[in-house]
Parts: C-alpha cells; structure tokens; sequence
C-alpha cells in the first residue's frame, strides 16, 4: 500500500455564513524551538518515595502468577537441569557453611524485626555467593559478566531523578541494587554523583520480617528442620506446589498463614515502617498467637487508607517494587525490553518480571534458610547473564560499533543504534539510525511510545523525519492503515507517513517461553497465566512541534481557539466522512507546524482508533483488543470513567459506548489543560495553585477525577472557580460556552432517562415497557447539543470568536489579489461594425459547412433516403 500523502490534500474551503475553518488570524509572537527531551507526558505530580503512579497498583493487581521453572527459564536461560546441577554442586561444596556466609546468615536472622539491619546481611550472602561460583560451577567463568556484577546496599540513597521530570521527578530509594562494576562505587558516598535509573540492571525490595527467623535457621542448622524447596510446602516439586497466599492487595493480614510465626518491636529505633504491618499503636502480636479476624481487617483498612489519593501506597512491597520497575524503563527512551525485581518477606524470595504486556511473578518462593542451595543457584543465574537477559533489545535494532554491548550495556538512550526499513511498493533496504531523543512516554506496562529523530542513508522526505516506536497489541489495526482510510477520505490535520515496519513480537521471546513452559507444568491448563502479545512497531512521520512550545508564550494563548476548531473539523471529519473514533485525545497527541509563518494543528497516535460499523449504529466493528486500559486519565470523558468504576460491580453488564462526544470532551479538557499548565507564570504561589489544581486529574482516584468532570460537563457553576493565568482570563467565557453544549444535552438525556424511569415504575414486573421517546434520542449528539457546527455556534458568540472572525476576514482581504484596471474601449463607427459583422457572418458560415462535410464523412450511408415533409404554416398555426 503506497504511504498516504496527506500535504496534497488541503481542507475544502467553509461556506462563507460559517466562521471560517483552518485559518490563523493572528501571528506567533515567538519562533517555535525544538523542546528537550521529555519522559514526562503530561506528569505534573510529585513522585516521591511513598507515592506511585496509580496505574502501577492495578498492574500488580494483575500480575500473572507462573512456575518458578517456567520464569527461571524464561527470564534467566536456566532449565530445571541447569538449577538442579548446580544447586547439587553447592550442596557438595557446603556453600551453606562457609564461614562468610554463615555469619551473614546469623546476622541476617538476628534483626528479623528490623528491616534495614538485613540489608548488608544479604547483600555479603549474595556477593560471596558470586564470588564462590567462579569457574567452580558448570558454565560459569571467571570472566565478564560474573566477575563484573554485584548487589549493592542503597537505602537510603536516593537514586538520581530523571532529569527531563525537573522538579516533579521521583525520589525513589530501592534497598539493594544490582550494578555493574563500574557503577557500584557510585551508591553512598557524599561526594558520589549517585547511580541513574538507566544503570540499574535489577532491584531488590524487602517487606517487614513476620517470622522468627532466628528459630527457623536454628532448626534448619541443627537438623530438626531440613532443607525443603519452600518453607510453606514441603512437597518436593515446585511444578505442583500451590502459590502461597497473596499478602499484598488483599483484605487480610500478611500474617493469616497458620504457619507464621510473628515478632513485632513497635519500640525499636531506627526501624522503618514499610507500611505493611500494624502501626505502633496497635498491641503487639505474640509469636504463638494467631490473629483474629477483626485484627486482619483493621490491619487492612490501615494499609489501604490512602485517602483520596490513587499514589499514595503507603509502601506496599510489591507496589513500591513495580514503582522502581516504572523508572528504570521510563527513563531510557526504550532501551528495555523488560525489568527484574526481587521482592523479599521473612526469608522467602519471589522474582518478578516487568514489560509491556503486565507484570510476571513466580507462583512459588524459595527460602533464604531451607532451601539456600536453589536459592543461590538463581543468582548465579542472574550474574551470568549477558545483556539479553538483562533486558536489551532485539539485535533487530543493532548498537553502533563504537558502543556494542556488553561494555555500554545499559545505554543511557539508543541514540545512534539503527535498524532496517523498507518503503511502501519500492525496492531496497533503508537504514534507519537513531539521533537525538525526543520523546519516552512515562509507562511501562501498555504502548511504551517513544520518538526519536533519525537520518536515513537514502532521501525519503525533504523535511525533518522522526520515528515513533511502540508496542503494539497484536490484533489491532495498525496506525498506517487507519490514516489510510482517513486519508482517502479527505480528511485533513493529519500527520504525514513515510514508512513503517513491525520490528518484533514479544511472543518470539521470553513471553512464549514463559507460556509453553507454564503450559506443559500445569496440571490445570485453564490457569495458565495467558497474556497479551505485542508487536514492536517503527512509525517514520514528519517531525511537528509539542503544543508547549507554543502556548508556554502567554501571547499565543489567543491561539487556543483555533487550535479547538481545527480538531473540532478533524475529529468530526474522522468520524462522519472515515468512519474513525481516535478515542485518545490527550496534550501529547496534538502537534502543530508552521505553515507559511503560522500553526497547522495536526492529530497524531491513532493507535486506539477504532473502525466504526454502520450496520451495528455506530460501535466499533471489532470488540477491544487491549487488556489494560486506553485512552489518558487526565483527559478521558467522565462517562468513561464511570464506566470503569461500574466494572468491577457483580451486577453491572451494560458498558458505555465510546462515541464522538466524548472525544469531544477530552478536547475540551485539552485545551484547558494547556491554558492552565503552560504559560510561563512568574507568581510562585499561582503557579502552584495552578498545578494542584489539574493535579486532580492525574493523582486522585477515578471517582474523584469522575465527579469532578462530571459536576464540570452537566454543571455550570464549577467552571467559575477554575483558576486561570491572568494571560488567560480572557478565555474563560469561551470554556463556559463549550460547557453550555455539554450541559444542554446531557440535561435533555437526563430528563428523557427520568421520565422513562418513571414509566418504569407503574409497570409489574412481567410487563414490558413501551417504546419512549429515549429510544429514537440521537445518543450520539445528546439531541444535536454536543456536535461540531452546535459547538462551534455557542463558541461564536463569545468576544474572543468574534475577535477571530474580524481578523480572519482582515487576513483574507489582505491576501486576495489586486483586481487590475480594465482599459477604456475605443468608439466603434457604423463601417467599422458592419466590416465585423460581414466578417464574423463569412466565419460562421464556412464553419457550419466544414462541420456538414465532416459529419457527412463520417456517418454511414444511409440505404433508402429519408422522407422530407414540409409544412406550411396558416394564419390560424396549423399545417
């Protein structure tokens, strides 16, 4: 398929009576600059070590549980075989007894109630345990990567933010890290620069002790206890064990298990609460004692008062685990393919597994004490690895020679890493090199997009190109093929597409190991851990400019309007002449150009573009192909979120459709964003007040964030405490007149569903209802309320459209041609005039014969010659 040449096809011109479209009355004040580097999206929120994006939670929420096998394999290159050699080998060697490891044993049991005391404990067990291996285990060398990995202690080291975050970066301290060699020395020390997330290869995060753990090694050292796979089962094969009880996002207390012995030092200095246990004010619990229900349940409620806020977690483990996972892959514009972590509680380890499709966890765990020689053997396993294991991507995208892996794995970026690409219906290959990094979206589990600039050996455009990468479900309709169709449509503010290409599929990796393996272990095939499958896919598009570029100069705000109706006209273009919903209007998916010397607004990320079907009334013509969510939180429709608030509710079926006022409605919310957030303001104070305001739409819970637009879009009232720029006051009247569309249409359905309610209630209930009049309501529109010329009418009536009006026909005046003087002709005499009659009368008249002659040639002759019948015409005017 030819790539779409979306410059040809410029937008047909309005009627004259509507307010012209597409056009820009006002000139930038400023030349747009080409932005730094961004990782943030839109983050406006403070991440600090106690608080994490909210989607993280529901990530670990849906974590996949597999066995431990199928992981080690998967994610280490280790069989069942490798681990069992070597954990044979370590118990011939007596590993268990070595004189440095068994007193880091003894210490780490001692301070079973202290978390922070067993951090050095550990990370001297597992240092030495590296150490030991080389050339002493099969397979194991004493060269790189063993000799050149180890666990550092790092809480409480903060690592370094992200420097694109600015001051809204997270200030993270995971408590072990796993470096190289030459960024070890970086943790601690007060004149080290501090380790970046780019650096760290796997983290290590601890749970507050529940056991006694000083009794435990006691009986394992003496004999009375031995060694067993898992210190919750003593069955002998992993593959048939049960996953031990979930301790983190469950109404229950992590120490509900009948063989879990407790100790709790609520007076202890130093001690650092990691939120998962009860508070200091709550009775101790004795170790012979089991917790009752009601102590499991106020335990809970305190773990899970967050108030109203979805980040604050209150440092759960696992969620603070997957925190760390999120910055590792969000701050190298797509050097990862995936993360490790280890999570640790009493002695047990459980590994984890982060990439695009969600979060991987072993169902089983190993003991640090009953199990050590397993244990040990995995990390092993992890410090052999080289750089595929540890993350790297694909040789599909190849470093440059001068920084091959492993000695500059990780990269801090993939700037200068390349990979090939063919255009559409030519021949040949096009090496496509990454330069200098423009955008990395801050997510981990989903599309992962990031952009970079590139060079290509061979001329493609004329104009600045850059790549979009991203993971992609597989199933859903490519990006390329939905601009098509709206391409050929004639739709307009489009992004133009120069090549594209599918890299590589997260089933041709570790995700299909994981699966064959989690399949042919489980007795119960129905619980194997299924995911969803990506493919890694490169958009060339020519590069457009970040909306902040231009409207962080106040005097370009009066752009805000244009910019709301040029997506207005795209998006109603996309959904009645395409038949596209894009469904994910956000700040970062609307770009602009400069055409001749002012902003072109152009769409972009049409990856949760939906299809629409005439014949099912407008729904998409293919169900949801993504697991996870879709569409941006800050910017999503309240009907949307309310929807995903009736989800998890046992009786609710019906889901709300997605149709083009809700599009409409992230727009709205765009545009208010961008007013709010970035012009440059010089009153700290209102610049905060600004920030925490639109610091709702991304921090709180759906709930909030749902009422708060709806009281906004059905009410109109809360648009009057809105705070504003004092650059921006002026636009407040044209957000209210937007609102009043939104409000009158959803008053009318509001009304309509009341009376049918009504009706609803005189029936019994084996009558049906009749027909009402809500079933012929254009639910599309709201009753024609919330529509592109409906919208753009109410706009029109405010000072700041009107303005626009003026100066655009000014514009239009000033660029129509000059009209030229036509000359006076000369007098025309009576002999001149009858000449040219005589003239023009001989040129008709040898015209009309050429023309009989060529007729007459050219048709057939004619076998019996046509009857001519003259008529006469009487005075009376019959024949």
């Amino acid at each position: 398929m030819p790539p779409p040449r979306f410059r040809n096809l410029a937008p047909q011109a309005p009627p004259e009576t509507q307010l012209p479209r597409n056009t820009f009355p006002f000139t930038v004040s400023n030349a747009p600059v080409r932005g730094t580097p961004r990782t943030d999206g839109m983050l406006k929120s403070n991440h600090k070590n106690e608080t994490v994006h909210p989607y993280v939670k529901r990530d670990v929420e849906a974590a996949k549980q597999i066995p431990f096998y199928a992981w080690t394999e998967g994610a280490l290159n280790l069989t069942k075989a490798d681990i069992d050699t070597w954990a044979s080998a370590i118990d011939e060697l007596n590993w268990f007894q070595d004189p440095i490891i068994e007193d880091a044993l003894t210490e780490f049991a001692a301070h079973s109630n202290r978390e922070v005391h067993r951090y050095i404990p550990f990370v001297t067990i597992a240092n030495r345990i590296l150490e030991l291996a080389k050339g002493t285990l099969p397979d194991v060398p004493h060269s790189y990567p063993i000799d050149d990995i180890q666990f550092v202690k790092n809480d409480p080291t903060f690592l370094l933010r992200i420097p694109e975050h600015g001051e809204l970066a997270a200030f993270r301290r995971p408590d072990i890290l796993v470096l190289r060699g030459v960024h070890a020395p970086l943790v601690g020390g007060a004149r080290s620069p501090g380790v970046a997330w780019s650096d760290v290869l796997a983290f290590t995060e601890f749970k507050r002790c529940r056991k006694n753990l000083r009794d435990l090694l006691a009986a394992v050292r003496s004999g009375s206890l031995p060694p067993v796979i898992n210190s919750r089962d003593a069955t002998p094969e992993l593959s048939d064990l049960e996953p031990p009880p979930p301790r983190s996002l469950r109404p229950q207390s992590p120490c509900m298990d009948t063989d879990c012995d407790m100790e709790e030092d609520s007076s202890a200095e130093g001690s650092e609460d990691d939120g998962s246990g009860p508070s200091s004010n709550q009775s101790s619990y004795h170790p012979d004692t089991k917790p009752s229900a009601d102590a499991a349940v106020r335990n809970f409620l305190q773990i899970a008062a967050t108030g109203d806020s979805a980040m604050d977690i209150r440092r759960e483990p696992v969620i603070q685990a997957g925190g760390y996972a999120l910055e590792t892959a969000a701050c190298t514009y797509g050097t990862r393919l995936f993360v490790h972590g280890i999570v640790i509680e009493d002695d047990d380890f459980a590994f984890w597994y982060y990439d695009a499709s969600g979060y991987l966890r072993t169902k089983h765990t190993l003991s640090l004490f009953t199990d050590f020689s397993r244990l040990a053997a995995v990390l092993v396993g992890f410090a052999r690895g080289d750089a595929s294991q540890w993350g790297a991507l694909p040789p599909v995208i190849s470093p440059p020679s001068s920084g091959a892996y492993p000695d500059h794995f990780p990269p801090k970026s993939l700037a200068d890493h390349s990979f090939d690409m063919t255009r559409p219906r030519r021949k040949g290959v096009v090496r496509v090199t990454l330069k200098a990094p423009i955008f990395a979206q801050y997510g981990l589990v989903g599309r992962r997009t990031f952009l970079y600039k590139i060079e290509t050996n061979s001329v493609i455009a004329d104009t600045p190109l850059v790549v979009k990468i991203s993971y992609q479900v597989v199933g859903r309709k490519p990006e390329h093929d939905v601009l098509a169709i709206a391409n050929k449509a004639r739709v307009g503010h489009l992004p133009e597409v120069h090549m594209w290409s599918d890299l590589w599929k997260l089933s041709d990796g570790v995700r299909q190991i994981f699966y064959e393996r989690s399949k042919e272990m489980s007795k119960d095939e129905t619980n194997i851990a299924t995911y969803e499958d990506r493919v890694l896919r490169a958009l060339v598009y020519t590069e457009y400019l970040p909306l902040n570029t231009l409207f962080s100069d106040p005097d370009n705000l009066k752009l805000i309007p244009v910019m709301a109706t040029q997506m207005l006209d795209c998006l109603h273009d996309l959904r009645y002449k395409a038949k596209i919903l894009h469904r994910d209007i956000s700040c970062n998916n609307i770009m602009y150009e400069m055409r001749r010397g002012r902003p072109y607004f152009i769409l972009i990320d049409f990856d949760f573009a939906a299809i629409l079907d005439a014949k099912r009334k407008g729904r998409s013509s293919v169900g949801a192909t993504s697991k996870h969510r879709t569409g941006t939180l800050p910017f999503m429709a309240h009907e949307l979120l309310q929807d995903m608030i009736r989800m998890s509710m046992p009786n609710y079926v019906l889901r709300v459709v997605h149709r083009l006022r809700h599009d409409y409605e992230s727009l709205f919310f765009v545009t208010l964003w961008c007013t709010i957030t970035m012009p440059e303001v010089a009153d700290k104070t209102l610049k905060e007040r600004l920030v925490d305001y639109v610091l709702r739409w991304e921090t709180a819970s759906v709930e909030s964030v749902s009422t708060l637009k709806s009281n906004m879009i059905r009410q109109l009232s809360p648009m009057r405490d809105v705070p504003l720029p004092p650059c921006a006051e002026f636009l407040r009247r044209f957000f209210k007149a937007w609102l009043i569309s939104f409000s009158k249409g959803y008053n009318l359905f509001d009304a309509i569903t009341i009376k049918r309610e009504e009706e609803d209630l005189a029936l019994s209930d084996d009558e049906e209802p009749e027909q009402t009049p809500a079933g012929e309501f254009d639910l599309e529109t709201l009753g024609g309320f919330i529509c592109r010329d409906a919208i753009i009418e109410m706009l029109s009536r405010t000072k700041v459209m009107q303005a626009i009006n003026v100066e655009t026909a000014k514009e239009s005046r000033s660029q129509s041609p000059p009209s030229k003087k036509v000359p006076k002709s000369p007098k025309v005499t009576r002999a001149t005039r009858n000449k040219a009659d005589r003239a023009k009368k001989t040129s008709t008249t040898r015209k009309v014969n050429v023309a009989q002659k060529s007729q007459r040639a050219s048709s057939p002759k004619r076998l019996n010659p046509p009857i001519v019948v003259r008529r006469s015409m009487t005075k009376k005017g019959k024949v």
